[in-house]
């Protein structure tokens, strides 16, 4: 089946890109869960001789934790997708999205991308946003709330989740 929805990204529509971006990165999150334990170990070497330090080594490891959990993903995320929304002209320019079985094109009024549904390395989504990804770090947000018809995001889901990421040798 072939479908087309108009698309227009807003700003939050790029923070929650990012952030469904970074919270399904779990790479990203083990790699800073080893830092956070080689810091508190680095710290726990430094202060195990006397106990008096013990508490400073606790709130160490919870200043750590929220900077990872809180301060990272609800702050610092957000601010950066806000300064690259505002930098990337093209990210505000609405943009047409047409496919069917084989291929996806994405077509604004000053670029195109023609892509074979294959060439997508990978596709995300949540209940906001489907990311189809360029490469392991580059996508392109599709807002469901571009879908007036349940058929036609029913389709396009079926398609992201059946052949991107499925490239033939």
């Amino acid at each position: 089946m072939a479908g087309k929805v108009h698309v227009q990204l807003g700003e939050g529509d790029f923070i929650a890109g990012t952030q469904l971006h970074a919270f399904r990165a779990p790479r990203l999150w083990v790699i800073a869960g080893v830092v956070v334990v080689l810091v508190l170990l680095a710290d726990y070497n430094v202060y195990s001789g006397s106990g008096e330090h013990s508490y400073l080594l606790l709130g160490l490891g919870v200043l750590y934790a929220l900077t990872l959990l809180v301060f990272v993903p609800y702050v610092i995320l957000p601010w950066r997708a806000r300064k690259q929304f505002r930098q990337v002209t093209t990210a505000r320019d609405p943009f047409d999205i047409v496919w069917d079985d084989e291929t996806l094109t994405i077509t604004a009024a000053d670029w195109m991308q023609k892509s074979r549904w294959d060439d997508f390395v990978k596709s995300r989504e949540d209940a906001q946003l489907i990311l189809l990804y360029i490469s392991d770090f580059s996508f392109r947000i599709v807002p469901r709330r571009a879908f007036a018809d349940a058929a036609a995001l029913d389709d396009f889901l079926r398609l992201a989740r059946a052949k991107a990421g499925r490239k033939k040798a």
